[in-house]
């Protein structure tokens, strides 16, 4: 009995490694709101009001995102799309940073993600997602450089709302 009880557990254990390593545990998915008290801006300026994003699963392996807010410089922000995480580009829809007309997505490990907005052949933004071990804080880290040609890192820091 106690031999069929540790084989069972390393059983479920396995299963439940490899489903998190194949991106498939990944708890992203809800709706984020972001806190613009913890979020950083270099060289800014903060954005106008809290960015909402909202993540769904997308295919077998994908999200589809959307993000809606008012932008530092007063312009709205709102684009989408639905995207796999299979390292080919999917177009972006609404006016997305720096013009990015493109995005390639894909798993960094079980909790983490990399995005890069691309418009033409040049990556505009690079993020890393990264979601807390609690799963209640999306922490985004965005790099590039911005319309005036300065280097930029934003931390923006999201907290579950459903």
């Amino acid at each position: 009995m106690n031999r069929f009880l540790i084989i069972a557990t390393v059983v479920v254990l396995i299963f439940a490694s490899a489903t998190m390593l194949s991106g498939q545990g990944m708890t992203q998915n809800g709706t984020w709101k972001q806190s613009i008290e913890k979020s950083k801006y270099d060289p800014g300026p903060q954005p106008k009001n809290a960015q909402v994003r909202t993540l769904e699963a997308f295919g077998s392996d994908g999200q589809k995102y959307s993000v809606e807010g008012v932008a530092g410089n007063g312009n709205k922000t709102l684009w989408t799309y639905s995207a796999s995480y299979d390292g080919k580009e999917y177009p972006l829809t609404g006016p997305a940073p720096f013009g990015a007309t493109m995005i390639i997505i894909k798993h960094l490990g079980p909790n983490r993600t990399q995005e890069l907005l691309k418009n033409g052949d040049k990556v505009v933004e690079t993020t890393i997602s990264e979601l807390s071990a609690d799963g209640k804080t999306l922490t985004i880290t965005a790099t590039g450089t911005n319309a005036s040609g300065a280097a930029f890192t934003n931390i923006l820091v999201f907290d579950r709302a459903n």
